[in-house]
């Protein structure tokens, strides 16, 4: 069995202003309403009937604050959208994962791009004002691997990566120097000022 515990030695720390962190969690709140009103799944509530709609708006939130973290990392725009369901979360083909614990893992799915770059971004029970830890990376292929495979609750497999075994973030900001990539068939989407 994987032992998860926490893993700083290739951790950058990001601080958010209050301003900031309000702004995130309110696009994370309207992203949880469109995602109701458009009758997206929501793996969570059917496998765990104790996950409340309270603690999903919660995520939702906490989420997008991850996001907004990872943003002032790269040195992205600080804009967030609310509607970019099954597009990279930020340029460069980067998507961003809520830990919610300090020694969770790194959750990857089967569904992810397998050449999406997913950032973990740690959060846990207190810490919601930051400062945020983000973790490292790992590229989706490579951690879609039976050693890590799980199915909490009895749903949908994944495949939480343990901290020790992301990559250095540092080595993901230099790949991200260059040209972003761009989809011209991205829909439009929706930024919350």
């Amino acid at each position: 069995m994987t032992d998860y515990r926490p893993y700083h030695g290739s951790s950058e720390w990001v601080t958010l202003t209050d301003e900031e962190i309000d702004y995130a969690q309110r696009v994370g709140l309207e992203m949880r309403k469109l995602s109701l009103r458009n009758k997206h799944r929501d793996y969570r509530a059917e496998m765990n009937k104790e996950f409340s709609e309270k603690q999903a708006q919660k995520n939702q939130a906490l989420g997008e604050v991850a996001d907004l973290a990872s943003r002032k990392f790269f040195g992205f725009s600080m804009k967030l959208v609310t509607e970019n369901y099954k597009k990279a979360d930020l340029p460069h083909n980067i998507e961003v994962r809520l830990i919610g614990e300090d020694r969770y893992g790194l959750r990857v799915y089967k569904k992810d791009d397998a050449s999406r770059r997913v950032v973990g971004v740690v959060i846990p029970p207190g810490k919601e004002r930051g400062p945020y830890r983000i973790a490292g990376w790992i590229i989706a292929a490579d951690a879609i691997q039976d050693c890590w495979e799980m199915a909490p609750y009895g749903g949908r497999p994944m495949y939480p990566v343990p901290q020790e075994h992301l990559r250095p973030m540092s080595e993901l900001k230099s790949l991200t120097r260059g040209p972003i990539e761009c989809d011209e068939n991205m829909p439009a989407q929706y930024v919350l000022l």
